[in-house]
C-alpha cells in the first residue's frame, strides 16, 4: 500500500499538500486526520509541466499547492 503525503482541505474541499511526508512527523499528522487545523509556513504552488513521451500524452502530477515541509506549523484548532 502506498501513503500520500499529508494534506489538509479548504472549506472549498481544495486540498493543500504538506510534502514531502516525513516518517518523523507521520503521528503527529495522524493525531490530527479529521480535525480543524490552523497552518503558517510558505505556500507555493507547482504548476505541471505537459507531459508528452514517444507522441503520447502520460500522466503527469497535477497541478497544486503545497506548504514547504520546513516552514510549515500546523495546530488544532479548539472548537
Amino acid at each position: 500500500m502506498v501513503k500520500a503525503d499529508p494534506y489538509i482541505v479548504l472549506d472549498n474541499q481544495q486540498e493543500v499538500w504538506i510534502g514531502p511526508r516525513e516518517s518523523t512527523l507521520e503521528q503527529t499528522y495522524s493525531r490530527m486526520d479529521g480535525k480543524l487545523v490552523e497552518a503558517t509556513g510558505i505556500l507555493r504552488f507547482y504548476h505541471s509541466p505537459a507531459s508528452v513521451h514517444e507522441s503520447r500524452a502520460v500522466q503527469g502530477e497535477p497541478d497544486h499547492f503545497y506548504f514547504e515541509t520546513a516552514t510549515t506549523q500546523l495546530r488544532v484548532v479548539s472548537p
